[in-house]
C-alpha cells in the first residue's frame, strides 16, 4: 500500500484504537498531519489519492464496525479531483463513515454543498503545526468520546 501510516497496531478494535483516515493530495499537508497525530499518539492512515483510500476502505468493508476508520479528513481542494465529487462517492459507498471536509477557503457555497452531500463537518484547513494540533485533539476527542460510534451528524 502506498499510503502513509502512523497508526498503531490494533489491540482489539476498541474505539481508542481506530485510526482516522486522511485524504489530501498535498505531501506537505500530509506530512504535517502525520507528525501532529504521531506526536499526540493518535492513530491515522494518510492517502494521497482517492484510489488508495477506496482500496483500503474496500479491504475493511466486511470488518466489524470497531475495525473501521473512526473518521475521515477530506481535503476539498485537490487539483486532480473535485473534493465534492469525492465526498459524494464516499458518502454513497460508506454512509456510516463520518467525513470532515477541510477547505482552504470554506466558501459558503462549498460548505453548504458539502453538508448536503453528507459531510459531518466542514473546517477551514489550519495553518501551522499549533493549529493542526488543536484541530487533531478536538476532532479525535469528539469522535472517540462524544459522537455516536456509527453514523454522521445531520
Amino acid at each position: 500500500m502506498s499510503s502513509e501510516s502512523e497508526a498503531e497496531p490494533s489491540t482489539g478494535g476498541r474505539t481508542s484504537d481506530r485510526p482516522a483516515f486522511a485524504l489530501d493530495d498535498s505531501e506537505a499537508d500530509r506530512s504535517v498531519l502525520l507528525r501532529v497525530y504521531h506526536r499526540l499518539r493518535l492513530p491515522i492512515l494518510s492517502f494521497s489519492t482517492l484510489d488508495e483510500l477506496l482500496g483500503e476502505l474496500d479491504r475493511r468493508e466486511n470488518l466489524h464496525v470497531d475495525e473501521l476508520p473512526l473518521y475521515l479528513l477530506l481535503d476539498l481542494s485537490m487539483p486532480d479531483v473535485d473534493g465534492l465529487s469525492v465526498l459524494q462517492v464516499l458518502c454513497a459507498r460508506h454512509p456510516t463513515l463520518p467525513a470532515v471536509v477541510l477547505s482552504g477557503s470554506a466558501r459558503s457555497g462549498e460548505r453548504d454543498a458539502a453538508y448536503r452531500l453528507g459531510a459531518s463537518g466542514v473546517i477551514e484547513k489550519p495553518l501551522g503545526v499549533a493549529a493542526w494540533t488543536e484541530l487533531a485533539r478536538g476532532l479525535d476527542h469528539y469522535w472517540r468520546h462524544v459522537a455516536q460510534p456509527v453514523g454522521r451528524l445531520r
